[in-house]
């Protein structure tokens, strides 16, 4: 190793603890001091022999770090004389923005019988307001934008902003019903995103009629398989549901035989009389027991230690309103199209971040709040009988209770 530099998918970050971020694999490493100070001169342009030589660092030691970089693919023998030194990043108050939900429109092609967003005038985000927004997304230390709707794939400027956005370091990741996909989507969106997942809520009949749209299965099916072809990493949306509850063993093995890289489980949340959840509903017990034993790959990645639930991730939808996430729509702490991102999350961290002490489960003692973070919190506030109410479904996932 005679000139390091990072490899072209990795970007240091300074937010709470330093990092780098690998945007191709989605991982993220944490740095301590030491290793963040020297990592900033690995840009192609210094040897590595005078990078250790000028350091304060035990030798043995700096060199050990630099061969596990090497060894995690994070690093490469690449001179590059346009940078001498990564510059420190602007600092970040915690806690620290990490994902961007984007319903970049209300536009669908299915009428899910779990949707919280449908809408009956189509709105799609401004492609303006909206480029402006994410490279103030990548300046405030962003790690990925999740591009949602509705139906993405009928956002009228889909491509055009995936091109325009293109060589920004942040992972991008298409979520899709699948119904649209086809070779020569799947060939455009090659090199534009990182990741594509597809929803399916249980087997053919159970996931026709969830999604209210006969050949809905066999679209997301197919759309996996030529996802897989193109090799896209391919993760899937399954929601818990009372109608999918025996299907699991059988939604594991195919997913598995597809070769799917992240298989995400969650229980859609909604008022406990309501006619979806009379139909649909699940108890906390069953829910649990499906979410503690199903799913795999790695976490969504929105925690942090001392916050619940979603610390790192606020939503903007498809009027241009920032909310917490995309259960809190209705509750927006402003717009895009009047109000920086920066300002906005602002607004998020003051009346939306809530301390793990604050919740019930802390003053329950539970064992596993730092491996839950307490579950969902609008779910708590909906179904469970207050925003810092413990999230049942979560108890029962982990036994407690």
């Amino acid at each position: 190793m005679n000139y390091p530099n990072l490899r072209p998918n990795i970007v240091i970050k300074n937010i709470e603890r330093p990092a780098i971020y690998d945007i191709e694999n989605d991982n993220l490493y944490e740095l301590d001091s030491e290793s963040y100070e020297l990592i900033k001169y690995f840009s192609g342009k210094n040897k590595l022999e005078d990078i250790i030589a000028q350091s304060e660092f035990d030798k043995d030691e700096s060199y050990e770090f630099v061969n596990s970089l090497e060894e995690l693919g994070l690093i490469e023998d690449r001179f590059d004389d346009s940078l001498d030194i990564f510059q420190d990043p602007k600092p970040i108050k915690p806690p620290s923005l990490r994902i961007l939900l984007i319903h970049l429109t209300t536009g669908c092609n299915m009428r899910c019988k779990h949707c919280y967003l449908r809408k009956d005038d189509v709105k799609n985000v401004p492609l303006d307001i909206l480029l402006e927004t994410i490279r103030e997304f990548v300046d405030l230390q962003g790690f990925k934008i999740l591009l949602s709707g509705g139906e993405p794939l009928l956002y009228p400027d889909l491509f055009k902003l995936l091109n325009k956005i293109k060589n920004l370091k942040i992972r991008k990741v298409l979520f899709s019903n699948g119904l649209l996909m086809n070779e020569d989507i799947a060939f455009k969106l090659k090199g534009l995103v990182q990741e594509v997942q597809i929803s399916v809520d249980g087997l053919k009949s159970t996931h026709d009629e969830f999604r209210n749209c006969k050949g809905a299965y066999d679209s997301a099916i197919n759309a996996i398989k030529i996802l897989k072809k193109h090799d896209f990493p391919v993760s899937i949306s399954t929601m818990v549901h009372g109608k999918n509850l025996q299907e699991f063993d059988e939604l594991s093995s195919l997913f598995k035989g597809l070769e799917v890289d992240n298989w995400y489980l969650d229980m859609p949340c909604g008022e406990p009389d309501s006619d979806f959840i009379k139909e649909y509903g699940v108890s906390p017990e069953d829910a649990g027991s499906i979410l503690r034993e199903n799913g795999w790959g790695n976490p969504p990645g929105d925690f942090s230690i001392n916050y619940a639930c979603g610390a790192h991730l606020c939503a903007i939808m498809a009027n241009g309103d920032v909310s917490k996430c995309g259960f809190f729509e209705n509750e927006p702490v402003g717009n895009i199209s009047n109000e920086s991102l920066e300002t906005l999350w602002g607004k998020i961290q003051e009346d939306y971040i809530w301390d793990l002490k604050k919740l019930e489960c802390y003053e329950l003692k539970c064992p596993y709040i730092e491996e839950c973070y307490g579950g969902c919190r609008y779910r708590a506030k909906i179904m469970f009988g207050g925003l810092m109410k413990v999230d049942k479904v979560k108890c029962k996932m982990y036994n407690f209770l």
